[in-house]
């Protein structure tokens, strides 16, 4: 999960999105982590967000199915690896720190990857400051519930984004009809 070794296995083996879960460490460092806790995929333990990126490359996330133990990737090292070679990349905000976007912003511009990123995030507040700060990307609103048509509109209008819910529920009527009003829906 969210390991530059995995991420090129599945571009390798076609993918065209890599989608990564990112955090802001206490020193501005965007990193990917798919849990705000260390323990579950590395050696470390507690919040990601209580560490700077220095305390943070002492961790490795821990090798599993033959896989080597690799230190926690920046956000940077996605941009290093992927820029150029067509695999488009989903950033998925976990951190409800603002100042993450701005991070992200910068990193975006210092490797001029717009045209392969998007924004992803269950947070408002989040998809808000992504408009705002980087309107030349794709964003996208995740939801694990399914709405009605009126409230997909509703959420997609106020966050000038995609929708996108759990696939639970989707049905095919729900996504002519939101086709048919220029909604974007991805589901996951």
């Amino acid at each position: 999960e969210n390991s530059i070794a995995g991420s090129l296995l599945a571009a390798q083996n076609g993918a065209k999105t890599i989608e990564n879960d990112v955090y802001l460490t206490k020193d501005n460092v965007v990193v990917a982590m798919h849990d705000g806790a260390l323990d579950r995929t590395t050696n470390g333990t507690g919040n990601v967000e209580s560490y700077t990126y220095e305390e943070l490359s002492k961790f490795v996330i821990d090798g599993k199915a033959g896989v080597d133990p690799e230190p926690i990737p920046t956000l940077e090292d996605y941009f290093k690896t992927f820029k150029g070679t067509g695999v488009n990349l989903f950033i998925e905000i976990k951190s409800s720190n603002l100042k993450i976007v701005e991070e992200i912003k910068k990193l975006i511009d210092e490797y001029d990857i717009a045209d392969q990123c998007c924004v992803i995030t269950f947070n408002a507040s989040q998809l808000k400051q992504t408009r705002k700060l980087i309107p030349e990307i794709s964003a996208g609103y995740l939801t694990s519930s399914m709405s009605s048509l009126e409230s997909i509109i509703k959420t997609t209008a106020n966050n000038d984004s995609t929708f996108n819910p759990a696939s639970a529920g989707l049905t095919q009527r729900l996504l002519t009809q939101a086709s048919y009003r220029g909604i974007s829906i991805w589901p996951w």
